[in-house]
């Protein structure tokens, strides 16, 4: 698949159990297809879709419309929620505009099951309608489809920034928005620096006269939110309520630093708006843009934190486990837990190896230390691991005679973890590593995620490698040893081979012939560490080695806090 191309909707969607009748416009029929099986709903033909009952019948309101069907009070509409409720198929009504209004729905609320509002106007809603069950479902992002390899990070984009206009248009205060802020900000850049995009079906409404001539057309949805990882900033100002974030989130989970004014910043969810720029006036709006449409560094520090933030809650598949819990459906999680294999032969880098799983941000991480020729103290160990914050430590004895991918191997056996990670002893390893490295299997179909962008600290004479610099976020044959994770399953079937090293090269080699897609990363949070011996490493080459061409040397001293995002 070309990196700009819009993925297709899978044939097995997460919830392979569920099957939902909808009608509902291009960006939430577009955003729901991963997440259970579908079927449209149209006028002419929504008896068929109903011949063979589905779990739900889905409805979308917006702008005093259901899409495709026109107005909610429509004859033919009123036919299909009768024939649903004496069928008992359970009706789902989502609002996703904050224009509406509650009279204009009426006998849709009243035929629904639950009803579910996007923006902050659900204290009107309920008051309309104090005897109907009335759920705050925000929008979302299909991190299936805005992805960051579409662009990957920000170094690598040569599209600058754009602005993404509603369907329905611009609402009032985004008008003014635009008129008095975007406008006389963006005035001074270049054409080149802002693009404008209608998502269709796009509104008839003009733009103000500030950003009217930056227009590139309309784009269907899907196309919208693949191109949003192609951009380096997405201004925030296209929307038609203050409610409508759905282009800021999928420009998060595509890696895209998002700017904001002052006023819609301060409606966000606190851990979104932590990681969006904000100004009050047009110059420091200015300044907003063109920081992070210039630094790569800003920029992607600030994008990794901020998609890290969308796909944690606010993603379709979050949204749906919320819809489907107020229906009665409950959707049990999908298992996230790690297990850690970290084989070991040197007993002074053990504190090292409990303080790299102890900092861990993901909330169910088992450390798997297989202790390789040592035989030590394990009571000693275990309270050694607890002081330093590790929950949870399974300890496998290897005998010293085994190579390393032996070890491995013992260590896979003894693994809990829907995934499993090889960790070095040695390296660094920040708190949200793991964290970010799952999430990748939200957005990507990787059976093996890594990073083969990467640091190395040469401890020998304090100089920092990135290496690789051109491999984030992008599918690759190699990700470095240290780093991989992989799903539990699959981990299991292949193994490590019998050999004392390049356990990874040959792991990596096999899946790759297997069909399985390996996926490199961002580059932080994760610090290759050379040690002043070199010969004390399974990989023992000169320090020169990493500064070759696939290395850049970047600075001297301690990265491990300057890695940490």
């Amino acid at each position: 698949m070309a990196p700009d191309e819009v993925p297709a909707a899978p044939d097995r969607p997460r919830l392979g159990d569920i099957t939902v009748a909808l009608a509902a416009g291009d960006r939430l029929r577009t955003g729901l297809a991963w997440e259970w099986h579908q079927r449209r709903l149209e006028p002419a033909s929504w008896r068929q879709a109903l011949a063979d009952p589905p779990d739900l019948v889905l409805l979308e309101l917006t702008g005093d419309l259901v899409p495709g069907w026109g107005r909610p009070d429509n004859a033919e509409l009123a036919y299909l929620v009768a024939a649903c409720r004496r069928t008992a198929i359970p009706i789902a009504l989502w609002v996703t505009a904050g224009e509406t209004s509650p009279d204009t729905a009426a006998g849709l609320v009243q035929a629904a099951d639950a009803v579910f509002i996007t923006d902050g106007a659900i204290d009107r809603w309920r008051s309309r309608w104090p005897d109907r069950r009335i759920e705050p479902l925000e929008p979302a992002a299909q991190p299936r489809l805005s992805a960051p390899y579409h662009g990957g990070p920000g170094a690598r984009r040569e599209l600058a920034g754009c602005l993404m206009v509603d369907p329905e248009g611009p609402g009032d205060a985004a008008a003014a928005i635009l008129d008095e802020l975007v406008g006389p900000a963006v005035r001074p850049l270049a054409n080149a620096d802002l693009d404008v995009w209608r998502i269709e079906p796009s509104s008839a409404a003009k733009l103000p006269a500030g950003v009217r001539g930056r227009e590139r057309g309309t784009l269907p949805y899907p196309r919208a939110a693949v191109q949003l990882g192609r951009y380096r900033v997405l201004v925030d100002a296209g929307r038609s309520g203050a409610g409508s974030t759905w282009a800021l989130l999928e420009a998060g989970a595509a890696g895209t630093a998002v700017v904001t004014s002052a006023a819609q910043w301060a409606g966000l969810p606190a851990e979104i708006a932590a990681q969006v720029g904000t100004a009050d006036d047009p110059s420091t709006l200015r300044s907003e843009i063109v920081a992070r449409a210039g630094q790569p560094e800003l920029r992607d520090r600030e994008a990794t934190r901020l998609q890290r933030a969308v796909l944690a809650g606010h993603t379709y598949a979050h949204r749906v486990d919320r819809l489907l819990g107020h229906l009665g459906r409950p959707v049990r999680a999908a298992p996230r837990s790690v297990s850690a294999v970290v084989p070991t032969n040197r007993t002074h880098e053990l504190d090292n190896v409990f303080e790299n799983i102890g900092r861990q941000h993901h909330p169910e991480v088992e450390l798997v230390l297989v202790l390789h020729g040592l035989q030590l103290n394990t009571a000693d160990l275990r309270s050694r691991a607890k002081e330093l914050g590790v929950a949870d430590l399974t300890i496998v004895e290897a005998d010293a005679a085994l190579t390393l991918g032996a070890c491995m191997n013992l260590g896979i056996d003894a693994a809990a973890g829907a995934y499993v990670a090889k960790m070095d002893d040695d390296n660094f390893y920040g708190r949200h590593y793991l964290t970010d490295l799952v999430h990748a299997f939200d957005y990507t179909d990787a059976g093996i995620v890594g990073k083969w962008a990467h640091y190395v600290w040469l401890r020998s004479t304090g100089a920092v490698v990135l290496r690789y610099v051109a491999a984030e976020h992008t599918y690759e044959r190699r990700v470095q040893g240290g780093s991989m994770v992989i799903e539990g399953d699959l981990a299991r079937r292949l193994r490590f081979a019998d050999l004392p090293r390049a356990v990874d090269t040959d792991l990596l080699d096999r899946a790759m012939a297997a069909g399985v897609r390996i996926y490199s990363a961002d580059r932080f949070n994760f610090v290759s560490v050379r040690g002043t011996d070199r010969t004390a490493h399974t990989w023992k080459v000169a320090d020169s080695t990493f500064m070759t061409g696939t290395g850049r040397l970047v600075f001297y001293g301690d990265p491990r806090t300057h890695v940490e995002v």
